[in-house]
């Protein structure tokens, strides 16, 4: 009712109409205050109407407005970012005219009491098991049955497109999923609700000692195999989601992280965090080393020492472009040092590599359009400021003279640029934090395996060109596409994930619905 009652005011035509009257002579203050912001809020809409429902959040905060634009042009982005918090604008998002697979892939919560037999909690609307019924919802929203949706498909608070499509404010930055936080509270004995599992989770046996996450894909049954099986869905194991994990495990930790640890993309965020008179002094050429653990108490004089004293020297032998021995190399980690210690080395880390980024902005903005079209490079020729942001993480494991020489003279910044890689750059975040990457390598293989579709029909070469030339200067604006491309081929090995990968792919039929290609269980793993 009420949306109908608010859909109403689409038959004013008189409110449409009142801006031609904005230079009426003799028009009421009130009025002309109305008129103004109908002509605001139409102009807003035409910004918002290019973009899609995941991005209307966010597109003020990208942080290539300013190499795009210059300074007088920038005021549109400026206005409506202030607006944004009143929630006035969306864009409209319509999915585009291509066949979806007739299936569910269904991320599955299982928990054991014995480490013998595992059991699957079943939450109360999104359908887990071959019985599962349909259930009928409307009007109700389901919101964490919904959510299951985009948990499946990778796209959550701790995604690397978390700064591209995500909530405008900071605070959306997780460094686990929804599910490993619920997961975490799972095996706590945390979750007294009933609203999320029922009677799947009784509280009277206790807190698991361990629990996963599984994917399955669910294909519906005919009426015909439903009347005679009484099963809703055939269910296959198509892969990993999270791995088995105990209570203690710290890569659960769901509390949302220091601005030192956002997304680098988040660049006015953490400008405007308590980090950002540290970065503007920082820019002009304060010691780094002075600045590193101010606004904290959290991190002193003695985790910098370890830092450069052990941390980074225990990798000075170590080929960074080679995650080949990651997985020792995280044990030893983890051997060596606590979780805190860990944590205190992430966060310096972090606040190094961004006091690196401030120091050295000026040199890769000064490209401006030219430097995104291609015409002409930066002084500084990376990509993006996740691209920046790595390449301050690759001096960082060079060693402290090297990154106090660039500090000291940023233009020597351009140097490492050869010797840089993605992976040089996320080593340390590899190291530290694997099974965050590990889980959106798997998501970006799944997601690859549902869009590559057999027998979809090619674009003509002038589109293929045209789309090829689009996605290079894509590349420059966000770099999470970069990141897409690089994890969909690392963190392969079965160490990674004891459920193996085996994505289904699809063909696309006569009568344009898509089908799955082979049994995941005959593919090879993606």
């Amino acid at each position: 009712m009420l949306t109908i009652a608010l859909c109403g005011v689409c038959f004013d035509s008189a409110t449409a109409l009142a801006p031609l009257e904005l230079f009426a002579p003799s028009l009421p203050a009130t009025t002309l205050a109305l008129q103004a912001l109908i002509v605001l809020h139409t102009f807003g809409a035409l910004l918002c109407l290019p973009l899609n429902t995941w991005a209307s959040f966010t597109w003020t905060l990208w942080p290539w407005w300013e190499r795009v634009l210059p300074r007088a042009l920038r005021w549109p982005i400026a206005v409506f970012r202030g607006l944004q918090p009143l929630r006035w604008l969306h864009a409209y998002g319509v999915f585009p005219p291509r066949s979806a697979p007739a299936i569910k892939m269904s991320p599955a919560l299982e928990v054991t009491w014995d480490e013998a037999r595992w059991h699957t909690l079943t939450p109360r609307w999104w359908p887990t098991l071959e019985s599962s019924p349909p259930r009928w919802v409307a009007p109700h929203h389901p919101r964490f049955d919904h959510a299951i949706v985009y948990e499946a498909t990778g796209f959550h608070e701790a995604s690397v497109l978390r700064n591209l499509t995500g909530r405008w404010d900071p605070y959306g930055h997780a460094r686990c999923s929804g599910a490993g936080r619920l997961m975490r509270r799972v095996l706590r004995g945390e979750l007294r609700s009933r609203l999320f599992f029922g009677e799947s989770l009784p509280a009277e046996r206790g807190a698991p000692i361990a629990a996963r996450v599984r994917m399955y894909m669910l294909e519906a049954t005919t009426p015909a195999e439903q009347r005679a099986s009484g099963a809703w869905w055939r269910r296959t194991l198509v892969g990993p989601h999270l791995p088995r994990a105990r209570a203690e495990d710290r890569w659960l930790d769901g509390r949302p992280p220091p601005p030192e640890l956002w997304a680098p993309e988040d660049w006015r965020w953490i400008g405007r965090s308590r980090l950002g008179p540290l970065l503007r002094r920082a820019a002009a050429g304060e010691d780094p080393h002075a600045l590193v653990c101010l606004e904290t108490t959290e991190l002193t004089a003695a985790d910098v020492d370890a830092l450069w004293g052990e941390f980074v020297p225990m990798f000075a032998a170590t080929d960074r472009d080679d995650w080949s021995q990651l997985p020792a190399l995280v044990e030893r980690v983890r051997g060596r040092w606590s979780g805190p210690q860990i944590d205190r080395f992430e966060r310096l880390l972090g606040r190094y590599a961004l006091l690196g980024m401030a120091r050295c902005e000026r040199l890769f903005v000064a490209g401006g359009l030219r430097a995104i079209l291609g015409r002409r490079p930066a002084p500084l020729d990376v990509e993006t400021h996740l691209h920046l942001n790595l390449l301050m993480r690759h001096v960082i494991g060079e060693g402290r003279e090297a990154y106090a020489a660039m500090m000291r003279e940023p233009e020597t910044a351009a140097t490492w640029l050869s010797r840089m890689s993605l992976r040089s750059g996320w080593f340390f975040e590899a190291v530290l934090r694997p099974e965050r990457m590990a889980h959106q390598a798997q998501k970006f293989r799944m997601l690859a395996s549902q869009v590559e579709v057999r027998g979809w029909p090619r674009p003509s070469a002038r589109a293929a060109e045209l789309a090829a030339w689009g996605a290079a200067r894509m590349r420059r604006l966000w770099g999470a596409f970069a990141m897409i491309e690089f994890l969909r081929g690392e963190f392969r090995e079965e160490v990674w994930a004891e459920t193996p990968e085996r994505w289904p792919r699809f063909e696309l039929c006569a009568d344009l619905s898509l089908r799955p290609l082979a049994k995941p269980d005959e593919t090879t793993r993606s």
